[in-house]
């Protein structure tokens, strides 16, 4: 295989790549996402190209917790709880993304709240997490970004 004919074959993986991570994000594995982009990125300047590569599907991703899963905390009645969410598996709000200490299970973000408060709570605001800039973030800032990454991805 001579040098274009490797140059050909990566550009038609960048092609396969680009067309699998709009239905991986849409399976709710924004982590494989990631590592689909990364790779695409990678790809792309091996061949030199800089053509189609999306800034802003690239910043969105980037603005999400690097590793999933992530640290989550809350104050209740001068109590600290710990617990881990794993945006991964956050899907369309629902799905079950926190686990408890000591936990085998995951629940919803509401679920996990409810053990700790035993009323109805709504979990994305319930827990926090230090975001990227070292501040405390209320974890709906998580599903809201997921949710817009989406978007783009759909319009790109």
């Amino acid at each position: 295989m001579n040098a274009d004919q490797v140059d050909n074959r990566l550009g038609e993986l960048i092609a396969e790549i680009h067309a699998l991570e709009s239905h991986v994000l849409e399976a709710g594995e924004t982590q494989k996402f990631l590592a689909l982009a990364d790779i695409e990125v990678r790809l792309k300047s091996l061949i030199g190209d800089t053509t189609d590569l999306d800034a802003s599907r690239n910043a969105t991703a980037s603005s999400f917790p690097k590793v999933a899963p992530v640290d989550v905390f809350a104050i209740y009645k001068g109590n600290r709880y710990q617990a881990t969410l794993d945006h991964t598996r956050i899907n369309g709000g629902r799905g079950r993304c926190v686990r408890l200490p000591d936990a085998d299970d995951w629940l919803t973000v509401s679920a996990a709240a409810w053990k700790i408060t035993e009323t109805r709570v709504n979990g994305w605001l319930f827990w926090k997490y230090i975001d990227e800039h070292g501040s405390p973030n209320v974890v709906d800032v998580i599903r809201k970004k997921k949710t817009e990454l989406k978007i783009r991805l759909a319009a790109a």
